[in-house]
């Protein structure tokens, strides 16, 4: 029961610091958009003082340079109010889930916070696999899938039998494609 607890808040704390970390990276984007002359700088991820290079900010500022390149300014705009826009939905989105769990572990309701977390590991869980999907293999290589491995044993463990299995299919399949890559 502790380690269930203990896990419960963890879980909480992991997904409020990405939403923090999703609130930075949005926030200061949409407030360098509204500078005059329409500056666009690369998009930056710090992390205590250290810039981060992931995956999607290296390929932000990948097609912002082809962007500019090209003279397509309205185009860079118009994929940073996107950008901004997904990263508000999701982060208010986030913020009320989280809100909700923490809610239920407060009022001793451990159950209800349990089937919530498992809703957003297996809804995150399959965003990552369809996402995985589109990315071209080189880009491929760069995506750590230990947690989503993890994820898997998780529902083997602690099945929803009326989810369904199209998450495991996918998550299986995904590992698949990864086991098959190059110097993997």
């Amino acid at each position: 029961m502790k380690q269930t607890f203990r896990w419960l808040l963890i879980s909480v704390v992991a997904c409020a610091l990405c939403s923090v970390a999703t609130y930075r990276i949005t926030y200061q984007s949409a407030f360098h958009s509204g500078q005059a002359f329409m500056i666009h700088e690369p998009l930056k991820v710090m992390v205590n003082g250290v810039e981060v290079h992931t995956l999607m900010s290296d390929q932000y500022n990948a097609l912002q340079g082809t962007l500019e390149a090209a003279g397509q300014t309205n185009a860079i705009e118009l994929f940073r109010q996107y950008r901004c826009a997904y990263g508000v939905d999701s982060s208010s989105a986030d913020l009320g889930e989280t809100l909700a769990i923490l809610k239920s572990l407060r009022a001793g309701q451990e159950q209800p916070a349990i089937y919530d977390l498992e809703q957003r590991l297996s809804r995150y869980a399959g965003l990552l696999c369809n996402s995985y999907g589109g990315l071209y293999p080189g880009n491929r290589a760069g995506v750590k899938l230990d947690t989503l491995a993890q994820t898997r044993d998780y529902f083997a463990q602690y099945p929803h039998p009326e989810w369904g299995t199209a998450s495991g299919t996918q998550i299986n399949e995904v590992l698949r494609l990864a086991s098959e890559q190059p110097g993997k």
